[in-house]
């Protein structure tokens, strides 16, 4: 994985981030269960370098919902497509 540009002035290390892909929940037919359609994009927030103490601190605030308990930004990125046809199947129930 690459270094990460945030804005011309803030870039995230490489070796701050890591990612797992994962089940996604939710209706999935045949393939529930078996494929990691999810992906987690884990940020090392209090060991990372490239933000200064009053950008995390914001973060932590405005984020803390994503936070985990090791003080890891958690991101979750799941397919559009998936996403839509789990609101539609949870429509019709």
């Amino acid at each position: 994985m690459d270094d990460l540009p945030i804005t011309q002035n803030i870039v995230v290390a490489a070796r701050d981030l890591s990612w797992k892909a994962v089940r996604a929940s939710g209706p999935g037919g045949q393939n529930v269960n078996k494929v990691a359609t999810k992906v987690e994009l884990y940020f090392n927030l209090d060991e990372s370098t490239g933000l200064s103490e009053a950008t995390k601190t914001r973060l932590r605030r405005l984020a803390a919902r994503n936070l985990n308990a090791s003080g890891q930004l958690v991101i979750t990125i799941q397919p559009l497509a998936l996403r839509a046809r789990t609101c539609r199947w949870h429509s019709t129930r």
